[in-house]
């Protein structure tokens, strides 16, 4: 039997590996994207440097590893899973947003663009992210044991109030970190009424639709939690660790430049977002989660 340093070697190539594969599906993806004719004096938008890019997608493909290694499911089904939740998490929720705010600052076909490259990098990498870990197959009777249960008392106003959760951090920290740069607020032509409350009023009598939308999108994180909850053996603590990374990982591709937003309320975003979906994907598995009678923290993960 291979030794738990060997093991973790071996790991740790296969994730270097994948994180390889990712880079190269998404430059292939990349062509799907419409080509924006800049004007001849126009600045270029500088390209991330290798290290930066490598750091985003390596985060990602360890997002994605954890559920896969500590998933009781195997073979297509596990790969199904994992495409709905790379391309629910990277591209759906995330390019809702990018609408909301963003759309009149992108180029025509840009949002079609973006969904149709992350439907096709999650349809590709996320057989070959199974495969890879060795979960195409079951391998011992830790995968065919029984997996969390959603208690059904907590069906109901459990996962309704998860959502409001989350649209409570979304404004939270949107206004309290956001909205206090200024050179955020000039990018969106808004001001700030001088409270978080004068805020929210303002939302609901200009965009009344706005905080609905952000209900639709928490339950949608809810669901998408869920189905990982579901894929999952183990203690809550496995859950919140793989959901929140998950959640958070998109927020890290604002590291790179782009031509749409400029640099600080780009970072500005990152700084905003990145804690709060940390914390709600952590959230979620302890308001929701209850695992199966006896727990198995003591299982080893199988590499």
């Amino acid at each position: 039997m291979t030794n738990r340093p060997t093991q973790y070697f071996i790991l740790a190539a296969k994730l270097v590996a994948l994180t390889i594969i990712l880079i190269a599906l998404s430059g292939v993806g990349s062509n799907l994207l419409p080509v924006v004719e800049s004007p001849g004096n126009a600045v270029q938008t500088p390209e991330s440097p290798l290290s930066v890019l490598f750091l985003i997608f390596f985060f990602l493909v360890l997002a994605l590893t954890l559920p896969v290694l500590w998933s009781r499911w195997t073979g297509w089904r596990l790969a199904a899973a994992m495409f709905v939740a790379y391309f629910g998490t990277v591209t759906v929720v995330t390019q809702i947003e990018s609408l909301v705010y963003l759309g009149d600052k992108m180029p025509g076909n840009m949002l079609a663009g973006l969904f149709a490259m992350g439907f096709f990098i999650a349809a590709t990498f996320s057989p070959i992210c199974v495969l890879v870990l060795g979960k195409w197959k079951a391998q011992s009777a830790i995968d065919e044991q029984p997996g969390p249960v959603l208690n059904p008392g907590r069906r109901g106003w459990r996962v309704a109030a998860a959502g409001l959760v989350f649209l409570c951090l979304y404004y939270l920290f949107g206004y309290y970190i956001a909205w206090q740069d200024p050179e955020l607020r000039a990018y969106y032509g808004g001001v700030d009424p001088g409270s978080f409350f004068a805020q929210m009023k303002s939302i609901v009598g200009v965009t009344p639709w706005m905080i609905p939308l952000q209900y639709v999108r928490g339950m949608m994180y809810v669901g998408l939690g869920i189905l990982v909850m579901c894929a999952m053996r183990g203690s809550w603590w496995r859950a919140g660790l793989a959901i929140a990374m998950l959640f958070a990982a998109p927020t890290l591709y604002l590291l790179m430049p782009n031509p749409v937003m400029p640099d600080f309320p780009r970072m500005t975003h990152l700084v905003e977002t990145f804690p709060y979906q940390f914390l709600f994907g952590w959230f979620l598995a302890w308001f929701l989660y209850r695992g199966p009678t006896g727990t198995r923290d003591s299982i080893p993960v199988e590499i």
